[in-house]
């Protein structure tokens, strides 16, 4: 066996395509993709199907014969040969005409429902509401079993462990997806925020967020909304009906969760600068009145030195007052301080105070169902299992 350079191992892939009959002329129907009109004069795009895709090249001489200028999302019937590009050893299709079938159906309707979405103020970021720094109860519509689930979930509890989460299980893909969201969204009533999410896919698996009632049920929701459909670049409806959008269930936890002990000690270094502040405007205070009354002195020194020694007497009050407003001062400081201290979920655990938590945290005894129990002490977690009769 002859070794080969890589050369010539993709001129050899060239010629054995080049002399398939079945390959050396096909026609392909397809929705055109990324479609990219070179300076010049050769089109480079893709063609896909719901499940596969091809990359295409059509050279100047087959575009300027061709009748028809096609453009993304156009539905077509292209006629060529399929060959290998030797340099890269990339299969493509050469495209030597294509013929018109319609638009993609699918980036058709997009379009038009985001035009009747825009004109109806839906779109309007002036409508848009702020979502809660730092929400007590979350609405959650996702898989119960999904990625995006176990994502949302361990980046908010890290971040406030004090939310509490609700999940609405809710088909994200299929048939059944829309009317089952939309019967998540009419049981929502009492949360601070809800959260629309799933962990991307193709274009096809997300066409359902651009279903029209479902993105009108959205945007008429009674609290904040947040859609997170996992995918960086292509947007749905849903999400551009939404208050906000998060690009991955992560990062939509991180935008409906502020981080509880980076706030306490923002809050903490806040009152500890006012106290400092506010001590050196009372020692500048006693400092300008001290150099006032010395000025006094020395202008009527010569007639009033018995006034003087009063005046030395007054100044050293004056100064013990002030130390006294500023020992005053401290020790509100230092209150505040121990009590925000003692707000720190840590400090309540280790007074003796325990955190249960069973799906959730348990504020209630009523909450507590048969099974497996956490105790979150000070220093780690104790599972335990309740008894049948509580």
């Amino acid at each position: 066996m002859n070794r080969l350079s890589v050369s010539q191992l993709n001129l050899l892939i060239s010629r054995e395509l080049s002399l398939s009959p079945r390959l050396s002329h096909v026609e392909v129907e397809a929705e055109v993709g990324r479609l990219t009109k070179h300076g010049s004069g050769h089109y480079y795009f893709t063609i896909k199907d719901h499940f596969s895709s091809i990359d295409c090249v059509m050279f100047r001489g087959n575009v300027e014969k061709n009748p028809y200028d096609f453009q993304e999302g156009d539905r077509v019937l292209l006629h060529g040969r399929i060959s290998l590009y030797d340099k890269t050893a990339r299969l493509q299709f050469y495209v030597q005409r294509v013929e018109p079938l319609g638009e993609g159906a699918l980036l058709r309707a997009f379009y038009a429902l985001k035009d009747q979405f825009e004109e109806e103020g839906l779109l309007d970021p002036l409508r848009k509401r702020s979502l809660p720094r730092l929400p007590r109860s979350i609405a959650l519509l996702t898989s119960a079993t999904g990625a995006a689930r176990e994502d949302f979930m361990k980046v908010l509890l890290e971040r406030n462990p004090f939310c509490e989460i609700k999940l609405y299980p809710v088909a994200v893909q299929g048939e059944a997806a829309v009317d089952s969201i939309l019967a998540a969204l009419d049981q929502v009533e009492e949360e601070d925020v809800l959260v629309l999410t799933r962990g991307g896919g193709s274009y096809e698996d997300l066409a359902i967020f651009n279903d029209e009632m479902l993105c009108r049920k959205l945007a008429a929701s009674q609290v904040p909304t947040l859609c997170a459909i996992g995918h960086e670049i292509d947007f749905t409806l849903a999400e551009l009906v939404a208050d906000r959008r998060g690009a991955t269930p992560t990062e939509a936890a991180q935008l409906v969760s502020e981080d509880v002990q980076t706030s306490l000690r923002s809050l903490m270094h806040r009152i500890d600068l006012h106290g400092k502040r506010r001590q050196l405007e009372l020692e500048k205070e006693a400092l300008l009145l001290g150099r006032s009354l010395q000025f006094m002195k020395n202008r009527l020194e010569q007639a009033l030195l018995d006034t003087g020694r009063e005046l030395f007497d007054y100044k050293d009050k004056l100064h013990l007052l002030l130390e006294d407003r500023i020992r005053n001062e401290k020790e509100q400081m230092e209150q505040l301080m121990r009590r925000i201290h003692g707000y720190n979920p840590k400090e309540i655990l280790a007074r003796g105070y325990v955190a249960v938590e069973q799906k959730g945290w348990i504020r209630k005894k009523e909450d507590v169902q048969p099974g497996g129990l956490k105790l979150h002490f000070v220093d780690g977690v104790l599972e335990v299992e309740t008894k049948d009769e509580l």
